[in-house]
């Protein structure tokens, strides 16, 4: 399971470095929404590559599990991407400065 953007695929991290150690994996679903891949994993078996604070926030909320990746994978990035118009919006910003708690330092 990975995610793109709504405009196509973009180059996957994982992906480049699995095919660096001639390894691929077997994609059965794309989603652009981690609530629903944490749910497709939650009720299929199947697992998902994601950001460590978003899965163990998932694992308060359903029934998964936190899997160590292999200690050289690459870092995953998350970006919270807004339009300009509501940069001044209170509950935005409220949301935003929530997200920005569970980053990684």
């Amino acid at each position: 399971m990975w995610f793109f953007d709504q405009v196509g695929d973009t180059a996957n991290p994982v992906d480049s470095w699995l095919q660096n150690q001639q390894l691929s994996r077997h994609h059965s679903v794309r989603t652009t929404n981690y609530m629903a891949a944490a749910r497709i994993v939650a009720q299929t078996g199947a697992i998902a590559t994601l950001p460590y604070q978003m899965a163990r926030l998932f694992c308060d909320l359903l029934p998964v599990r936190i899997v160590t990746p292999p200690a050289n994978m690459p870092v995953l990035d998350m970006q919270i991407l807004h339009h300009p118009l509501f940069d001044n919006d209170p509950g935005l910003i409220w949301l935003r400065e929530t997200i920005k708690q569970y980053e990684v330092i």
